[in-house]
């Protein structure tokens, strides 16, 4: 029973996870003013495992560590570490759910390290995904300020990034204070300093730039003046999959070089796939840059007008999506590009190219070269408009080059010839890109 007024419905993060459901992520809302309300609710049920375990760079375990997972604002689990720092969160993968899970950084015991950043993992259900997180020492800082025409900016979140081409990025953020002045512990190698726009406290009309340093252990960066510009115009538009449904909170991102600066902005799709990105007068290369499904980059010029750039997956990722489940995109050893799952060695992309079947053995539909009055010749259709073909030759199958290789088409219809005077030998081969 409640009172007349305006109620907002809450859950528990103890008890919904103990009767194996998750927390929604929006809050119902009721107006019990004039009559009694009834507000229909759906439970996302656990069918998915994240587990893992916080430490410390040598190894040691942090007890108490808060960890939250959220699947882009529609559900959110909780779990704190054991005295051996390991935590186990029930989430929901059913065909492929999208998951950041993420440490808190307000535990004591992480005062002096790195902060950690939240990391994106694809869940499906009836599965466990591993995800550890281990806290470094920071050995150096990153120490500037942010201006906006020349007048300090304050209560700005920052970021620093270092990529981990073996594994997730480490994200250092860090607010300005009241002077615009920044300090962000990190530690040796290669970072780039933005604006954290996944702060949800970052101004949506500020445009930042993008920084890059290497950095050395014990020795700090100072006096960074990092510059900060408002914006005039906007580039907005959509960004669907490849069954053409919108792809949600994914980021969109867009860079440009202005007056001899590198400006760099980035934004969230909203639950219906849109996105809007502040931007100014300028030429800016727009990116949908973590989705697994290739989308070619856009040019898009600002000369003092709003503009659009829609972005739909690439006929490629369409033919991945029509011939893989959830699980096998997940996999780039069966979807990706240089798989062979027909187990004939013939890659997926040379499937694509020339209309084959991924999971069937084709060597027997490929195109094969014919040996005419001293000329191999190589005929096939080149069907795939989104495909770059080439051919190749080599006379020791070792060293190949399109030297001396004539090519006419007709149509679709590629002919390929060399002249084997000259040679006791000759080989023809087909090489396919895809033409992004």
């Amino acid at each position: 029973p409640v009172t007349a007024g305006n109620w907002t419905l809450d859950f528990s993060d103890y008890s919904l996870p103990r009767l194996g459901y998750l927390r929604p992520g929006n809050k119902p809302a009721a107006d019990t003013t004039t009559a009694d309300v009834t507000l229909p609710i759906t439970l996302e049920a656990v069918d998915a495992l994240s587990y893992g375990n916080v430490t410390k760079s040598g190894g040691t375990p942090i007890a108490d560590v808060l960890l939250d997972a959220d699947d882009g604002g529609n559900n959110s689990a909780t779990a704190h570490t054991d005295a051996n720092g390991t935590y186990y969160l029930g989430v929901h993968g059913g065909g492929g759910t999208n998951w950041n899970v993420s440490p808190d950084n307000d535990n004591p015991a992480l005062n002096g390290l790195v902060p950690f950043s939240g990391n994106n993992y694809l869940i499906n259900g009836n599965t466990a995904t591993l995800a550890n997180f281990t806290a470094v020492a920071a050995t150096a800082f990153l120490n500037g300020t942010v201006t906006n025409n020349g007048s300090p900016v304050a209560n700005l979140s920052m970021q620093a990034t270092q990529s981990n081409s073996s594994g997730p990025s480490t994200n250092v953020d860090g607010n300005t204070d009241s002077n615009g002045n920044f300090s962000l512990g990190v530690f040796g190698g290669n970072w780039t300093l933005q604006i954290n726009y996944g702060d949800n406290n970052t101004p949506t009309n500020l445009i930042g730039q993008s920084l890059s340093y290497n950095v050395t252990d014990n020795v700090n960066i100072t006096n960074i003046a990092f510059n900060v510009i408002n914006s005039t115009a906007t580039i907005s538009g959509n960004v669907l999959d490849a069954n053409n449904q919108p792809v949600t909170q994914t980021s969109v991102t867009a860079s440009a070089n202005i007056s001899g600066n590198f400006y760099f902005i980035s934004e969230q799709t909203d639950g219906s796939g849109n996105y809007s990105l502040p931007v100014v007068n300028g030429t800016w290369t727009v990116n949908v840059p973590n989705t697994g499904t290739n989308y070619a980059s856009q040019t898009i010029t600002i000369n003092g007008t709003s503009q659009t750039a829609n972005f739909s997956a690439s006929p490629y990722a369409i033919w991945q999506a029509s011939n893989f489940n959830s699980t096998q995109l997940s996999d780039s050893s069966i979807s990706g590009a240089n798989a062979a799952p027909g187990g004939d060695g013939i890659p997926n992309l040379a499937k694509y190219a020339f209309d084959l079947q991924p999971f069937v053995n084709q060597r027997q539909d490929l195109p094969t070269a014919t040996l005419s009055s001293g000329k191999l010749t190589l005929v096939f259709n080149a069907i795939r408009s989104d495909v770059i073909y080439s051919v190749e030759a080599s006379t020791d199958m070792s060293s190949w080059s399109a030297t001396g290789v004539t090519i006419q088409t007709s149509g679709q219809q590629v002919t390929a010839t060399y002249d084997l005077t000259g040679h006791t030998i000759a080989f023809l081969r087909i090489v396919v890109t895809l033409n992004d």
